[in-house]
């Protein structure tokens, strides 16, 4: 991959998961979801570390690329499958009530 390319990814990623972060927290706050703050905070943390590489990727740094993917996939899918998943089953039992 290029460092354009990347960059171009980075962004497109960035698009998507402030989309889904406003989403995701919108329902947390319509359910009280009493973890919200800190998943929250998660994905601020993510948005910030994303928006680093982003810079460091525009400065030619090529090196990054690398530890730019693992941290994504390692934060994504940790997220998605603890996170989210806590998040989400806390919504759906209090729909039910």
């Amino acid at each position: 991959c290029s460092s354009d390319q990347i960059s171009k990814l980075l962004k497109q990623l960035t698009v998507y998961t402030l989309k889904h972060f406003s989403t995701e927290e919108s329902y947390m706050v319509e359910f009280n979801y009493p973890e919200f703050q800190y998943h929250k905070e998660e994905h601020q943390d993510f948005s910030t570390k994303t928006h680093a590489y982003c810079k460091r990727i525009l400065n030619s740094d090529y090196q990054t690329a690398h530890e730019i993917l693992e941290y994504l996939k390692n934060w994504l899918v940790k997220h998605f499958l603890e996170a989210d998943k806590k998040s989400t089953e806390y919504c759906n039992k209090s729909e039910l009530k």
